[in-house]
């Protein structure tokens, strides 16, 4: 259900979800998933942010979905992200 209702998120028309939250349109189920809690984790999503948002994320980083399982998915800099990317 969580994932039909994900798939059907990716591919709904921009102008359907203004103003939506994303509680409005994934399932009670989807709060549960490992998937949430990764998504969440990594991009700062609550359950009442912006459905539009969550669409335009998934399109930007669909290639991160298979390294779930394993967390291959994520990337670390060499040393803490302030001295590798700011300094």
């Amino acid at each position: 259900e969580s994932a039909l209702a994900l798939s059907k998120l990716f591919i709904t028309p921009e102008k359907d979800l203004e103003g939506k939250k994303i509680s409005e349109v994934l399932p009670d189920s989807f709060w549960e998933t490992n998937f949430w809690l990764y998504w969440q984790t990594m991009f700062a999503f609550q359950r009442w942010s912006s459905a539009l948002e969550m669409k335009r994320y998934l399109c930007r980083y669909v290639h991160h979905i298979d390294g779930l399982p394993d967390f291959s998915a994520l990337r670390f800099t060499k040393y803490n992200q302030y001295e590798s990317l700011i300094l």
